[in-house]
C-alpha cells in the first residue's frame, strides 16, 4: 500500500502494538475512517516474501500474532454497535481459526497430561501390546 504522508501521519501511522500481521489492515481502516479513500490498480504488481518474519507460515508465533491482531483490529477499529452485532460470528470464526491452526501445526497435548490426543492413544496402545519391545 502507498499512502500520502499526510494521511499516514494523521491516521497515527503503523501501530507498534501489532508488531507484525494485520498492522496494514489497521492502518487502512483508520485512514478510511478519517476520510481517505484507497485506489485499486489492477496493473500494479507487488512481490511478497511469505513468512519472512518468523520462517514458517504457521509458526506458533504467527498463529498467536494473527489471532491476537484479528481481535485488536476488531476491538480498535470497528464501531461498537457493529462489533456487538458481529460478536457471535467472530467467536465462531476465531474458534475455527484456532482449530485449523492447531491441526496445521501438528499440535499435541503435552506429555504427562491426563488426556491424550488420538495419535498418542494409538501409540500408547501399540506400545502396551508389544510390552515396549521393538521388533528385531
Amino acid at each position: 500500500m502507498l499512502y500520502r504522508s499526510k494521511a499516514f501521519l494523521l491516521s497515527g501511522a503503523l501501530d507498534a502494538d501489532f508488531f507484525a500481521y494485520l498492522d496494514d489492515l489497521d492502518l487502512a481502516l483508520r485512514t478510511y475512517l478519517i476520510g481517505y479513500r484507497g485506489v485499486y490498480v489492477p496493473e500494479a504488481v507487488a512481490y511478497h516474501i511469505g513468512s519472512a518474519t518468523l520462517g514458517r507460515a504457521l509458526h506458533p508465533r504467527v498463529v498467536e500474532y494473527i489471532t491476537r491482531n484479528q481481535l485488536f483490529v476488531l476491538m480498535k477499529d470497528y464501531p461498537k454497535a457493529l462489533f456487538r452485532l458481529l460478536l457471535p460470528r467472530m467467536g465462531v470464526y476465531q474458534a475455527l481459526w484456532f482449530l485449523f491452526a492447531m491441526k496445521s501445526t501438528g499440535w499435541r497435548i503435552p506429555e504427562g497430561s491426563t488426556r491424550r490426543a488420538p495419535r498418542q492413544k494409538a501409540h500408547a496402545a501399540e506400545a502396551s501390546r508389544t510390552d515396549g519391545q521393538t521388533p528385531d
